[in-house]
């Protein structure tokens, strides 16, 4: 394994591996995966099945098992690159970055080169910079000074002073620094923060490393807050703090909002709360939606079912919804669970479209046939054509029309000619043409000569004003 850590860039590209270049191995280096598992699969000549021992549910379990540090499974695979990278000499990177930086594969040329760049910043910040300066890549001074940030934060604010002072990007790369000084001492870092003029510049960031502080010690920054000044900014301090808080432990956070006054900010956490819970136990979300009222209950419980919407068994919250018609919030929950459904579950909510009114229909057949014209024009063909003409029909048509106007106008054009009402179809129709014309005009006049929707003289009528408004581009194509 030692010896494959000093393979270059270069040799890794030319290494033949069941005839074909190992470029997966950059991939490898650039996602993080183990040295283990990257030695194992090379050693095998098969790919290394997924660790199936650790479900998403007992992830989530893990990282809110904790308030204080951090739990999530970023610190495992942070450790694991660093240890790829311990035994690269300091000298190789700029060989493996300007590789990289020279191919034509973007994974290579952008991902892998931030990666390598970063890890070079760590062994020598100086040279990782005079390479970034001479790609001329904000992002990778940005890189290289956040690693910089967090071994000598001195050295980095004088090489910005120095070198960056009269950049349009000196502010920006000045949050690098501290978002590495905050990554090895968030406490130290607001409070070096706070002794700095009162400005813009002060307050983005302090917001910043206090968010790092609280991915870390929320408690912690809790007690700040109690102490800290009021501000413009205080309140988004304070919000994305409890959606760390949220995050880190929801049922403890649920137990807090729930004892909140009734404010926007209770709205907002409930909501985020509400997504949280749902996450872990529908069952628990919506027994905690009862400790609520108004709108902090309204908006988390369209969270929750948005949520639940989302999950395997998202066809139930539809059936939640559909047995509580009496609900004060019925409509917006059954808009919102349709859309849900569209986007995660959408052959299960079209056949699901039996079972409701026409009422009904019009909400849910809207978002049906919108992610349909997107992804499936067929399904999309098929659907408008298996509803009720009327009312029902024509949102999806309407819906439909609009989500694939600019990108499928072939499709745009077919529904628009079945839209039963003659003057919103003759609208829409003109409104379609105008866009095909500008685009493929060939394509367009012959689509509408063929069309029955329309009379001649209509025909005619719209060829001849759209003639007058639509540019005509030149493309011209360079002989070899």
């Amino acid at each position: 394994s030692n010896n494959l850590l000093q393979i270059s860039v270069v040799e890794i590209m030319n290494i033949e591996f069941k005839g074909q270049k190992t470029v997966c191995l950059l991939a490898i280096l650039a996602t993080g995966i183990g040295l283990g598992r990257m030695t194992s699969s090379i050693g095998s000549g098969k790919d290394e099945p997924q660790d199936k021992s650790v479900s998403e549910g007992s992830r989530t379990k893990r990282q809110n098992s904790q308030l204080g540090g951090s739990t999530s499974s970023s610190g495992s695979k942070s450790s694991s690159r660093n240890a790829i990278f311990d035994a690269v000499p300091a000298g190789n990177f700029e060989q493996m970055a300007r590789t990289a930086a020279s191919s034509l594969d973007n994974v290579e040329n952008d991902s892998l080169l931030r990666v390598l760049v970063s890890e070079w910043a760590k062994k020598d910040p100086l040279g990782a910079l005079a390479y970034s300066q001479e790609l001329d890549r904000s992002d990778l001074v940005y890189d290289s000074l956040l690693q910089m940030g967090k071994s000598d934060a001195d050295g980095a604010l004088k090489w910005l002073k120095l070198n960056m002072e009269q950049s349009g990007d000196f502010q920006y790369l000045s949050t690098a620094i501290y978002k590495g000084m905050a990554k090895v001492d968030p406490a130290g870092t607001v409070l070096l923060v706070e002794q700095m003029p009162t400005g813009s510049q002060r307050e983005e960031l302090l917001s910043l490393v206090v968010d790092e502080w609280a991915q870390r010690d929320v408690h912690a920054v809790f007690a700040w807050l109690e102490k800290a000044e009021f501000s413009p900014y205080f309140s988004e301090i304070y919000s994305r703090t409890m959606e760390n808080y949220i995050k880190q432990s929801p049922a403890q956070a649920a137990t807090l909002v729930s004892a909140m006054e009734d404010c926007e900010n209770k709205i907002t956490a409930a909501s985020q709360v509400a997504h949280a819970l749902a996450q872990q136990d529908i069952d628990q979300a919506l027994k905690w939606l009862d400790t609520l009222e108004g709108d902090s209950q309204k908006y988390a419980q369209l969270g929750v079912l948005e949520q639940w919407a989302k999950g395997s068994g998202g066809i139930a919250a539809l059936s939640y919804v559909l047995d509580n018609p009496d609900d004060s919030n019925y409509s917006e929950t059954f808009s919102q669970v349709a859309r849900s459904l569209a986007q995660h579950h959408p052959a299960e909510l079209e056949k699901a479209l039996t079972q409701m009114s026409d009422s009904e229909q019009i909400k849910a057949a809207p978002h049906l046939a919108s992610i349909y014209s997107v992804n499936s024009p067929d399904q999309c063909r098929a659907l408008i054509q298996s509803l009720q003409p009327g009312p029902v029909q024509d949102a999806a048509l309407e819906s439909a029309f609009r989500a694939c106007k600019y990108n499928n106008t072939q499709l745009a054009f077919d529904l628009s000619e079945s839209i039963t009402d003659s003057s919103l179809r003759e609208n829409r129709i003109y409104e379609v043409m105008k866009i095909w014309m500008s685009n493929n005009p060939t394509a367009a006049e012959e689509a509408l000569h063929a069309s029955t929707a329309l009379s001649s003289d209509q025909k005619e009528n719209m060829l001849g004003e759209i003639s007058q408004t639509v540019e005509i581009n030149d493309y011209v194509i360079p002989e070899r």
